[in-house]
């Protein structure tokens, strides 16, 4: 099977994205990066990268996000690895209420009321999908333009209720996207995501995810710092 592991960094997380590179070629992972280029949106160069009809021909395309960090070869090759990971898998109890907070928080940053109000009354519309983390997104060759298509379209209606033209990050379309394409939902071990999840051995990739810090960034600190050792 071919994969085509791939990650993308601006100046700012360029020493992140060299850990993970280090990881992967440790564990027989070769890992392509990309630069993001002066003037893009950081959070969400991973979608147009995704959506480019050039990458090189493969089974298996995965996306990783810079502050990630393989801790062993993993069995990405593997059918049940498709998708994108629920980041509330282990706490389906809180799921309304924190993906609310998420979003709210995320946009307050950027001044995006409107945009806040229009997710909202579609996310309820639609029943709730689930919240995903786009940061490790794993498409098989059928899915990948199609599926992206289907994201890109997402974003750029829910762009056009904002009072500055755009919605952060990618993740709000992504749980659209992801409900009306029913793509899997990403088995935990793919994506150890430090903020919201208990990290165990079984992890083949630890995240920082949101830049967390304190105890909860340990595991990832650590893996980088083996995988330093390493080399």
């Amino acid at each position: 099977m071919r994969l085509f592991f791939l990650t993308a960094a601006d100046e700012r997380c360029k020493r992140e994205s060299e850990a993970l590179i280090a990881s992967g070629k440790r564990f027989g992972r070769e890992i392509q990066f990309f630069d993001i280029p002066a003037g893009e949106m950081p959070a969400r160069y991973k979608v147009k990268l995704l959506a480019d009809p050039d990458l090189p021909a493969a089974d298996k395309y995965i996306y990783l996000d810079s502050d990630t960090v393989m801790t062993g070869p993993g069995d990405w090759e593997s059918e049940e690895c498709q998708g994108v990971a629920d980041i509330f898998y282990h706490c389906p109890e809180q799921r309304l209420k924190q993906t609310m907070g998420l979003i709210r928080n995320n946009t307050t940053v950027v001044g995006e009321a409107k945009g806040y109000e229009f997710f909202c009354e579609l996310w309820r519309l639609l029943e709730y999908p689930i919240l995903c983390n786009s940061g490790v997104t794993v498409l098989t060759a059928r899915d990948r333009l199609p599926f992206m298509t289907n994201w890109l379209k997402w974003m750029e209606m829910i762009d056009k209720h904002c009072e500055r033209g755009y919605f952060f990050g990618d993740e709000a379309p992504l749980m659209f996207a992801r409900h009306f394409w029913d793509l899997p939902i990403l088995p935990p071990r793919f994506n150890g995501l430090c903020k919201w999840q208990p990290i165990y051995d079984w992890h083949v990739l630890i995240h920082a995810d949101g830049n967390v810090q304190g105890e909860k960034r340990l595991p990832y600190t650590n893996a980088v710092n083996k995988v330093l050792l390493h080399e």
